[in-house]
């Protein structure tokens, strides 16, 4: 039973794990689409960026419904072409390579925030724009605890029901055994009466039919020593009787003449 409520916890943990990697990934993709949908407004000309659809236009590109996302569209020199986003670009953007990067931050009121940044340069001579979308991570911890309730209350409910029911389930199959084990112990001294076969699982079985013929084995070896032993006393019986009689000769003529030798052969 630990093994199994171990195994189960195990298994929760691990399965609230993936489920909380699957969903941040999830959420990361939606992330960069909202990304994608900012930088294909951005056209080029004449080397100067410039963001080709209104504000609300881009609201809307980056609407959700359960968080607030916030966004900033600049070039690299600081120009903002649409959003207000106040928050710096990860280092590996500013090393001027064209990439998406996640990223941590806390916005200056300290809410924390899962960001997307974004590089676009189309060619070496256009202006390097950077695209940012951030939200409130909230909605990931909201989802990780409707994961949690989901995976490890059922996980619960079911160590409080299935955990008894294995527990007798347990205790209700061993009870053959604990039946059979009775029944060796109340085989004492001279008791080699064959175990009974009808009650026992077909697990054990073979054991108890094993056990019943080394039994049959024994009693047959016993019954043969008996027998010996009973035919060796018989045969020391003659024998002995001479040796009696031939002794009670020997002090009879002792007595009757104590200075006679003893019979070398009679002795």
């Amino acid at each position: 039973v630990v093994l199994w409520v171990v195994c189960a916890a195990l298994a929760a943990g691990a399965a609230y794990l993936f489920s909380g990697r699957s969903m941040s990934l999830t959420y990361d993709r939606l992330l960069a689409d909202d990304a994608h949908a900012l930088a294909a407004q951005l056209r080029w000309q004449d080397g100067r960026a410039s963001f080709n659809a209104s504000k609300e236009i881009a609201d809307y590109l980056v609407f959700d419904s359960l968080s607030h996302s916030r966004y900033a569209v600049r070039t690299q020199q600081g120009r903002k072409l649409v959003g207000d986003l106040m928050l710096d670009v990860p280092d590996a953007l500013k090393a001027g390579t064209n990439a998406t990067v996640f990223f941590d931050a806390e916005s200056k009121s300290g809410i924390p925030l899962r960001l997307v940044a974004q590089r676009l340069q189309p060619a070496p001579g256009d202006e390097a724009v950077w695209v940012l979308v951030a939200e409130s991570k909230a909605k990931r911890q909201q989802t990780k605890d409707q994961i949690a309730m989901a995976i490890f209350l059922p996980a619960a409910l079911a160590c409080f029901i299935i955990v008894p029911l294995v527990y007798l389930g347990i205790r209700r199959g061993l009870e053959p055994t604990r039946r059979l084990s009775a029944e060796v112990a109340r085989h004492r001294g001279e008791d080699l009466s064959l175990l009974p076969v009808d009650d026992v699982p077909e697990e054990l079985r073979d054991m108890v039919e094993h056990t019943n013929f080394l039994l049959r084995r024994l009693q047959v070896s016993i019954d043969e020593q008996r027998r010996f032993i009973a035919d060796a006393a018989h045969q020391l019986q003659t024998p002995i009787a001479g040796i009696r009689l031939l002794v009670g000769d020997m002090l009879r003529v002792q007595r009757a003449d104590p200075g006679q030798p003893v019979d070398a052969q009679v002795l």
